[in-house]
């Protein structure tokens, strides 16, 4: 054993002795510098953990000092990095600089390790994993429930002398991303989970999402830790008071839904959205963009990077989520039977991959689902995804305007105008609409209390750049402006 190795070891027994069986990176480095006459370099330290490695384990747990997303549907979503990446990091640069552990060559600037250090690999394995995990298989089982005292979760784990206390456990556990104390005092075990979801199902007039799904080559599944780890995020994030949990997914409501759910057979998991009013749309994009950046942020960290993300037509969510009656534009209908989103997506659900989506939108076709056909804006959020601006310019369908851009045409070409340049000139350029047409979409603007320019885009969904064109035959060099601002901002 390399000499740097005993040293540490030496270390490692005096930390035991004094019943210490793991440590944060940063209190073990330094528990061994003490012991050491020379400073040890991050990189040299690794490698020497890694070399003891029936001795040692490192674990890069995810750390919650990072900034969290938020939940202000004006903010963006931003990638979470954990000390995850870190270690990848630190491991690439241990095996370019450090493959002879008595000789070492550090380049500046490496960053800290932020995870934890097992000392004493029979306690974790045998005296915490073990009676963590054979708890589901006692009669205690059958107490499965969502949140846990202290005290039951002592009892649950049965520690003995010298085994360590309770609190330090529970530290360990959840930094291991294994439990959740919530703010009212209780634990949240995701292993420890009730079964089904929430007998109460609330009713939302839209509904759109996407499923991760891995692909028929790949023999990847949706486990119960990464599920563990997106349902303690998503405690982090809505609160308990926000978030309900159950074994199979979450359900999270706040000015919008967010609903999370695994397939029976494990190959996918489910992301939905649901909302009320029209202002809460972006709220619900904005839900969706953050949790689908966190699943895919730990989708990332698997092996087996077989998996696809594929949008749901919201029309087959809605038969699915309850028998409701579908009406097809050739004026025939038919009723969808009552399915699960845990059913999968063999029992009904069409995705499309945003390519599939693109591809639709730049040729002015449909998609095509098992039972309805749907176009690219009614599956994304036009006004508030801009990929598709961002990739075909002016060439995509108005509905694809920017939702403030869109607001401010509304406001300027619904007021009426001296010279009548406003929307139903619009209609009249985009659609070469009679006096009968501009009249009925008047009294069906009054009747729904909806902008009559609104109106007017939904029915004459041409590119962006006729409705530039239009505009400029209408000389409104404001609204041509608006439309030019969006474009720079993309």
């Amino acid at each position: 054993m390399p000499h740097i190795c005993q040293e540490v070891m030496k270390q490692v027994r005096l930390l035991l002795e004094e019943k210490i069986r793991f440590q944060d990176w940063k209190n073990f480095s330094a528990s061994v510098a003490r012991g050491l006459s020379e400073p040890l370099c991050t990189n040299r330290l690794l490698t020497a953990v890694e070399y003891l490695h029936s001795e040692l384990l490192y674990l890069p747990c995810c750390s919650r000092s990072t900034k969290k997303h938020t939940l202000n549907p004006d903010s963006s979503p931003n990638p979470v990095h954990t000390s995850q990446d870190v270690a990848n990091d630190l491991s690439h640069n241990v095996s370019a600089t450090c493959l002879d552990i008595m000789f070492c060559i550090c380049p500046s600037g490496i960053p800290t390790p932020t995870g934890l250090v097992i000392l004493d690999l029979p306690w974790l394995l045998q005296e915490i994993f073990g009676r963590f995990g054979n708890f589901l298989l006692s009669p205690a089982s059958g107490r499965e429930k969502e949140c846990w005292s202290l005290s039951e979760v002592e009892s649950a784990l049965e520690l003995q002398d010298g085994e360590g206390d309770i609190q330090t456990v529970l530290q360990l556990l959840e930094t291991l991303e294994l439990l959740l104390q919530t703010s009212e005092g209780y634990y949240v075990v995701p292993a420890w989970l009730k079964r089904g979801g929430p007998t109460e199902h609330l009713e939302w007039k839209n509904l759109k999402g996407v499923v991760y799904h891995w692909q028929e080559t790949s023999m990847g599944l949706f486990n119960r830790y990464l599920i563990g780890q997106l349902q303690l995020w998503l405690l982090r994030q809505f609160g308990s008071h926000r978030c309900h949990l159950w074994r199979e997914g979450a359900q999270c409501v706040a000015e919008a839904m967010i609903k999370m759910e695994i397939s029976e057979d494990r190959r996918s998991l489910f992301v939905t959205g649901g909302w009320d009013k029209e202002c809460s749309e972006g709220a619900c994009y904005e839900l969706l963009e953050m949790v689908g950046t966190e699943v895919e942020c730990l989708l990332r960290k698997c092996q087996d990077q077989g998996w696809e993300k594929l949008h749901l037509i919201p029309r087959e969510l809605f038969a699915i989520s309850s028998d409701v009656r579908i009406d097809l534009q050739n004026g025939k209908a038919f009723r969808v039977r009552r399915l699960s989103l845990g059913r999968g997506k063999a029992e009904g659900l069409s995705g499309f991959s945003w390519e599939q989506i693109l591809k639709a939108e730049r040729e002015c076709t449909s998609l095509y689902g098992k039972y309805v056909e749907a176009k690219p804006w009614e599956i994304l959020f036009p006004q508030h995804d801009h990929r598709m601006l961002y990739h075909l310019g002016r060439k995509c369908s108005i509905r694809w305007l920017d939702g403030s851009t869109l607001a401010n045409l509304c406001s300027m070409l619904d007021t009426s105008n001296p010279l009548g340049l406003d929307w139903k000139r619009l209609a009249q350029e985009l659609g070469g609409a009679s006096c009968s047409v501009v009249d009925e979409l008047n009294d069906e603007a009054i009747r729904k209390t909806v902008s009559p320019t609104r109106l007017v885009i939904d029915k004459y969904s041409l590119s962006v750049e006729k409705l530039f064109i239009a505009l400029k035959q209408m000389e409104r060099e404001d609204c041509q402006a608006e439309i030019e601002n969006m474009m720079k901002q993309l």
